[in-house]
């Protein structure tokens, strides 16, 4: 997976492929080819491998032994191809709703554009924030 895509949904993981599967799970449900996963975990972890191995938009790796979240975020940075990045963590969960035009928009920025923001709904407080 070299060819570069508009968006590359960035999941660090570490022991929790269950979690990891239900967040790259809801990035593959927008189903659009503009959107592809690139996982990377802090161990060797077979089911979440053998998970992304029958998916095609989905790039994953490891470390052979825990080196910590900075080192695992550093590495899915450096090595995404995609024009835009988005980190999501393996416990969240990528709303669809939108996607579409997020992707669109996204699509449709000016070349020099280099940060988007975009905001996090939180059901319990019934609220948007915003970063």
């Amino acid at each position: 997976m070299t060819e570069s895509c508009l968006l590359e949904v960035l999941v660090p993981t570490f022991n929790r492929p269950e979690a990891a599967i239900r967040a790259i799970e809801s990035v593959l449900s927008v189903d659009d080819p503009r959107i592809r996963v690139r996982c990377n975990s802090n161990g060797i972890e077979p089911t979440l491998e053998h998970f992304c191995s029958q998916h095609p938009n989905v790039y994953f790796d490891n470390f052979d032994v825990n080196l910590g979240p900075q080192a695992n975020v550093h590495k899915l940075v450096s090595e995404a191809t995609g024009k835009f990045v988005m980190l999501l963590s393996d416990e969240d969960s990528l709303d669809t709703a939108g996607s579409k035009q997020l992707l669109d928009f996204l699509e449709e920025s000016r070349a020099d554009c280099q940060v988007v923001s975009c905001s996090v709904y939180d059901t319990e407080d019934a609220r948007y924030c915003y970063n």
